[in-house]
């Protein structure tokens, strides 16, 4: 009888068995690289007490991904030529995958609420697509400081010392939606900043400052039913737009926002982008034409940014409880180096052109370039992938002044839609950057002083006009006027367009297969349908 009833306390102190069956499950969503694991090793198990404290029982789950830097990351001072690199193909359906994965184990474990770790750009907006389908209550915690030794194995300290080496050193135009998850409210405000200024020996007391308050914040959030489907709203849209437009604009973001607005069913027009193009750039770039994050946490970080949109904002909730707008009071006599009344440009950093080219839209980021390219008239050499143009750049059959259409780029023409970093990096190498323009269906985010439109649509894959120029033609384009055209009649459009063939090749591959068969348009936000 004895023995009996001590089987029965044995069971009833188990305390595992009390969580699965009491507690609400959290689940914990991170990578199931080692890499990862290894990186994020401290942070997670802070992250696991603070929640389990709580009341809560935390469960990690790893997902399959991609890591968006594999093929750019710095080797004995040189960038690698990424262009023929197949792990670049599967970059942006990984977003995708991501979404997929996190969305069935929401529904298969039946969770309470999420915590997402994200540990690339494609992870964290496939992970915002996931949280907007399950409608769970969920917090995102980047753990910033573990995405140097994520991308490139360095530590704290030696990322404290050189910036540049680190993620931290990485352009805005390819990262912005780290920093437009705090604008969504979707992460503690300040939280990259905070993690930048940090010393490498006060690295521990942060993380588990944070966690304790990802603990604190997911049990309010799941007691109180919080969907994380109010923060994706039309205002918190907006929002994310007028920041974007005032660091200068990224092609990125408006994919990721295009795909985020399909699945919250948030009406999201390519034209509502130009409409915030009146938001002023209130920061420069640096000699490449591009902005770090380092940088920007220089010029004072997002509080006072937000202080200085004030007029610009939208209320939109974030997880910290309080409302954007009251963020951007709060913050109003901190003082800024964002000045409205005295901008670094007073147009956004990125317009949508139409015209005979892009029925549907094209993308011109214009932050970093001179004033000449901003309207523009030329001649076009014409090429159907990114590797012949290359090829034409090194060979110096290129002249300053000329435009190279690049095309097959996009989602359907090249699967996954990689982004033209060889092509980029080839300019560079042969001193051109700021001296030819490129015209491309497909993306190329870090285009910094080379004047780039991009995601022009209907992509030549599907047929579109883009798909019928040819070498000599005339381009025309205007910022101000937001068009672009080609120097040809309808009814030359029309005869060349009766004459198209398809060129894509498709993949053997299964996934870029299925990818290909069932991604949407760019401005759709080129996701799977």
């Amino acid at each position: 009888m004895g023995r009996k009833k001590k089987r029965e306390n044995k069971k009833q102190k188990n305390p595992l068995q009390l969580k699965e069956a009491v507690h609400s499950r959290i689940g914990i969503i991170g990578w199931n690289s080692p890499r990862f694991l290894e990186s994020h090793s401290q942070f997670m198990e802070a992250l696991k007490t603070n929640i389990a404290s709580c009341d809560l029982a935390p469960v990690f789950f790893g997902i399959s991904g991609s890591l968006d830097q594999l093929d750019l990351t710095v080797s004995n001072g040189q960038k690698k030529s990424s262009h023929a690199s197949l792990p670049l193909f599967y970059h942006l359906p990984s977003r995708d995958m991501a979404a997929d994965q996190i969305e069935m184990i929401a529904c298969e474990e039946r969770l309470a609420g999420l915590v997402m770790i994200p540990w690339s750009i494609n992870s964290l907006v496939g992970m915002l697509m996931a949280t907007v389908r399950s409608g769970l209550p969920a917090v995102f915690m980047p753990s910033y400081s573990s995405w140097n030794r994520l991308y490139n194995g360095s530590s704290a300290a030696e990322n404290a010392e050189n910036k540049e080496a680190s993620f931290l050193g990485l352009p805005y135009s390819s990262c912005s939606m780290l920093l437009l998850l705090e604008v969504f409210g979707l992460a503690k405000m300040g939280s990259l900043e905070k993690i930048i200024k940090q010393e490498a020996l006060a690295l521990s007391e942060d993380l588990n400052e944070s966690a304790k308050w990802c603990g604190q914040r997911i049990f309010e959030m799941v007691k109180q039913k919080v969907s994380v489907r109010r923060f994706f709203s039309e205002a918190s849209i907006h929002n994310a737009i007028a920041v974007d437009m005032s660091l200068g604009g990224s092609s990125e973001t408006v994919l990721h926002l295009a795909a985020l607005a399909q699945e919250a069913g948030v009406p999201l027009p390519l034209a509502t982008f130009s409409q915030f193009s009146k938001v002023p750039q209130l920061i420069g770039m640096d000699r490449s034409g591009n902005l770090s994050l380092a940088e920007f946490e220089k010029c004072g970080g997002l509080a006072p940014l937000l202080s200085a949109l004030y007029s610009f904002l939208k209320p939109s909730p974030t997880v910290m409880g309080k409302n954007i707008v009251d963020i951007a009071k709060a913050s109003h006599e901190m003082r800024s180096s964002f000045k409205v009344n005295n901008p670094v440009k007073k147009y956004g950093g990125l317009k949508i052109l139409y015209g005979s080219l892009a029925k549907e839209g094209a993308l011109f980021r214009v932050s970093a370039l001179k004033e000449n390219w901003l309207s523009y008239s030329g001649k076009v050499k014409v090429f159907n992938s990114q590797a012949a143009c290359i090829e034409a750049v090194l060979n110096k059959k290129i002249k300053k002044g000329e435009i190279l259409a690049v095309r097959y780029a996009g989602p359907r023409g090249t699967p996954g839609m990689p982004a033209l970093e060889g092509l980029k990096a080839a300019l560079s190498t042969m001193d051109l950057e700021e001296d030819v323009a490129i015209l491309t269906d497909g993306r190329m985010p870090n285009s910094g002083k080379t004047p780039v439109i991009s995601h022009i649509c209907p992509e030549a894959a599907v047929g579109g006009a883009f798909s019928i120029l040819e070498d000599g033609d005339t381009i025309i384009w205007n910022f101000l006027e937001g068009t672009l055209t080609a120097r040809l009649t309808e009814t030359e459009i029309k005869v060349r367009l009766s004459r198209w063939k398809a060129q894509t090749s498709e993949p053997k591959n299964s996934l870029l297969h299925r990818y290909l068969k069932h991604v949407s348009s760019t401005v759709q936000g080129a996701k799977l349908i």
